[in-house]
């Protein structure tokens, strides 16, 4: 973006639509939304967003078309398309029927974001995970193993979304659309793969899913039932995926409390003694 950043008001408070991990986001009209990221989001952050969005747009994908970079006080926002529907995780709920249809539909939309070359201007995903993985907390064994698979795999030409899961998608009346890409990379599409089945996996455990382990069998039944659909839709190979799921899971491994940690420390274990 090289257009200098315009300072608007305060936005609308009467308009507060919701709020995630980064932000909060504002209705400003019938087209257009403002996406007003905490304090602590720095600028590249934004950029990195409005970038992959763009670039997601332009490979005909629908998006929150982003417009515009703001100010409003110290803070950095996105005046963005708005996008009228549910959050997919809302919208299917727990109805089996519901969750399972929507797997297949994440896995088609994935396997449309990884059909194409993706534009320059993004970080590439071995910067990303090569950061990630030696700071990680999931210990020096694990840590070295993801290491040496980054540095022997190959680098990508995809556009990958890099946190794509049920939270992140919106069922609207024209289709599904992706948001929150402020993790996006060009990589390998399937390390971007690894990391959604993972989350399907181990992330978002409520106090259910962390007391009753039976409970945990249909989160795993979703993550193989994801794969499979992709690697059909996307004619990939899920041995190719498996490859990329310990760097990707190590570099998850930051401390944060947003996963189920002991499901997640055993599988690396799994994974890294397949490297010694």
């Amino acid at each position: 973006m090289t257009n200098p950043i315009r300072l608007i008001d305060r936005p609308p408070e009467d308009q507060h639509i919701g709020r995630g991990q980064s932000g909060e986001v504002f209705r400003l009209d019938d087209e257009k939304i403002l996406k007003l990221f905490f304090s602590h989001i720095e600028s590249h952050t934004v950029e990195r967003e409005y970038l992959a969005t763009s670039m997601a747009a332009e490979l005909g994908l629908l998006v929150a078309e982003p417009f515009e970079h703001v100010r409003v006080g110290g803070r950095h926002g996105l005046i963005m398309r708005y996008l009228e529907g549910l959050v997919l995780l809302r919208k299917v709920g727990k109805r089996p029927v519901g969750m399972t249809l929507a797997l297949v539909a994440l896995a088609r939309w994935q396997t449309r974001l990884h059909g194409q070359p993706a534009g320059a201007g993004l970080p590439t995903m071995k910067a990303v995970l090569t950061h990630q993985v030696a700071v990680s907390v999931a210990g020096e064994g694990p840590i070295a193993a993801a290491a040496r698979v980054l540095r022997d795999g190959a680098d990508g030409d995809r556009l990958c979304h890099g946190d794509l899961h049920f939270g992140n998608i919106i069922a609207t009346p024209d289709g599904l659309a992706a948001i929150d890409w402020a993790k996006a990379y060009v990589g390998v599409a399937e390390a971007d793969v690894a990391r959604s089945e993972l989350l399907i996996r181990y992330g978002g455990y409520g106090r259910f899913m962390r007391r009753y382990p039976p409970a945990r069998i249909l989160r795993h039944m979703s993550a193989e039932w994801y794969l499979f659909w992709y690697c059909l839709l996307s004619r990939r190979r899920r041995r190719d995926i498996m490859r990329w799921r310990l760097p990707v899971a190590v570099a998850w491994m930051q401390g944060q409390d947003t996963m189920f940690v002991p499901g997640l420390t055993r599988a690396i274990a799994r994974m890294t003694a397949r490297y010694r």
